[in-house]
């Protein structure tokens, strides 16, 4: 029962990530935190390096990471954004919509096609979302998805599960034109670099606001670091539909946490909607 721990680890690290990315973001904008993000997790996987065999890179390698690093890059600052604009236990629940792009992406481009059992979990987590934003006494059924509409956060969160629906099916085909761990520092590594160039460009980045927030900047770039092994020791030993359900229940951890730390209403109505889309990631992970 190894991989559970590890599968535990990686959602409370998941969890604790958003609640510090969030705290930093009172101070800072999003790609500074974004930046830190990247940058503190390179920082720490790049000793990896010396314990790892290299492994002989294929072709299509490169066009892989710089595909994915551009998304990724891309996806991860928006995330920050959508967590700026709007609560937590709003925002972080829609990025289970990732599994319902994937049922369109991954027909393209791995050929895979989805179950009967695919779309039934489509069906939940549509379900899930809808109850999220329902509110008492507010006219006509569409509202719920009116309110997705109108959530800035939230519609920016729905932009980033289609981006990390693509980038989950190039990370597939990363890993297999190198190795698990050494495509991650590769892409980290590549995305800092990146990053960095363009906050130097836009002198976003205030030198003294990011000194007195290290004390939020670090612990992300730690959880993150922490999620990203422990998810792929879990993977080595459990198996993928168990390890990916349970790393999702970080979804429910962060809106535990929110309500403790952060106050945010309504939290037993998001608990049940964000459990429901849980089920709906299970039954598609199932399906394949």
């Amino acid at each position: 029962m190894t991989w559970l721990i590890y599968s535990l680890l990686c959602a409370l690290a998941e969890a604790l990530k958003d609640i510090t990315s969030k705290r930093g973001l009172r101070d800072l904008n999003p790609l500074t935190v974004s930046w830190a993000f990247f940058v503190i997790t390179t920082i720490l996987l790049l000793p990896l390096l010396f314990f790892i065999d290299i492994p002989e890179l294929k072709s299509g390698f490169f066009l892989c990471l710089i595909a994915h690093g551009l998304t990724y890059g891309l996806s991860v600052y928006l995330y920050m954004k959508a967590i700026s604009l709007s609560q937590l236990s709003l925002t972080v629940p829609l990025i289970m919509f990732t599994p319902i792009f994937m049922l369109l992406t991954s027909p393209i481009f791995l050929g895979e096609s989805p179950s009967p059992l695919g779309y039934c979990g489509t069906v939940l987590i549509v379900l899930g979302s809808y109850l999220l934003n329902i509110k008492k006494n507010v006219g006509g059924i569409f509202e719920p998805f009116k309110a997705i509409a109108k959530n800035k956060g939230s519609r920016i969160m729905l932009v980033v599960a289609l981006l990390w629906s693509i980038t989950s099916v190039i990370d597939k085909l990363g890993v297999q034109k190198s190795s698990p761990i050494f495509w991650g520092i590769g892409l980290y590594l590549f995305i800092s670099t990146y990053l960095t160039i363009a906050l130097v460009i836009t002198k976003k980045i205030s030198y003294s606001k990011l000194g007195a927030n290290m004390k939020y900047l670090i612990p992300i770039g730690i959880f993150n670091t922490i999620q990203t092994l422990t998810y792929v020791y879990a993977l080595s030993s459990g198996l993928a539909i168990y390890v990916l359900s349970i790393k999702r229940t970080s979804v429910l951890m962060v809106l535990l946490l929110s309500a403790i730390i952060f106050k945010e209403k309504n939290i037993k109505e998001r608990m049940l909607a964000s459990f429901i889309m849980l089920v709906g990631v299970v039954l598609i992970a199932s399906s394949r």
